[in-house]
């Protein structure tokens, strides 16, 4: 064999080597970019499959606290229209027994300090704050209004109270008088014989019910209604609500 034939077959040898290279080369490659390819397409779908999740996981956490909020909202709106009623009864009973007094002053003419006042048939019902609502107050954050509210139903019960104890002391001090003739067509109601001690301490305390409401009915009146009206312009600038001022007056007997 000569040197020919020699290069002819090495040359042979390296284009099957290098053929063979090429082949290997050419199908890794080919293996690779299908590989690659279905890799980078799973990577995408798995991204935008948990960004879809995530999306909607999103939205019902969003709109399970939307539906929070807005049961809150409606819990805080029930609380301020039942605030709102119980503000305005206490007002409003206020405003009544004002009148009533008013009335009773004008008419009294010269009589006695204990004797001014007249017998109310009904008067308004004692009013408690609950807890509730005056945490409620507080969540409002108006602090002037929950500082003068806190103890107001305290005060409303006390004139309540005072007046139904005057209306109990001129139904005992009625008791312990009688009717006396002075002259023709005129008549005088005296203690009854025995009672005049009674009849005066009872006297003295009655005039000192009847100044105790006088000195703090109108202030109170005035308070309540003031009381009102913020806890209206708070609920309607925290909640969003639409009330209005629309006091109406109870009408107790007089």
């Amino acid at each position: 064999m000569g040197w020919e034939d020699i290069e002819r077959v090495g040359g042979n040898i390296a284009g099957w080597i290098a053929d063979g290279l090429t082949t290997a080369i050419g199908a890794i490659l080919a293996t690779s970019a299908q590989w690659g390819a279905g890799f980078w397409g799973a990577m995408i779908g798995a991204l935008v499959a948990g960004g879809l999740a995530l999306y909607g996981q999103m939205r019902t956490i969003r709109a399970a606290r939307e539906e929070r909020l807005a049961q809150k909202r409606e819990r805080d709106q029930a609380m301020g229209y039942a605030l709102v009623a119980k503000l305005g009864k206490l007002a409003s009973g206020l405003r009544s027994i004002d009148k009533v007094v008013d009335k009773s002053l004008r008419e009294a003419g010269d009589v006695e300090r204990w004797a001014t006042l007249q017998m109310l048939a009904n008067l308004p019902d004692p009013i408690h704050f609950t807890p509730e609502e005056i945490a409620f107050l507080f969540r409002l954050g108006n602090n002037d209004l929950l500082n003068r509210a806190m103890m107001f139903d305290d005060q409303f019960n006390a004139l309540i109270g005072w007046y139904a104890a005057y209306r109990r002391g001129r139904a005992v001090l009625h008791d312990l008088m009688e009717q006396h003739f002075v002259a023709e067509n005129r008549m005088d109601i005296r203690p009854k014989p025995g009672m005049e001690a009674l009849c005066k301490m009872k006297k003295i305390e009655l005039t000192a019910l009847a100044d105790g409401i006088l000195t703090n009915l109108k202030p109170d009146r005035a308070t309540a209604e003031s009381l009102l009206r913020e806890t209206i312009t708070t609920l309607n600038d925290r909640l969003g609500m639409k009330l209005s001022f629309p006091l109406k007056d109870a009408k107790p007997d007089g």
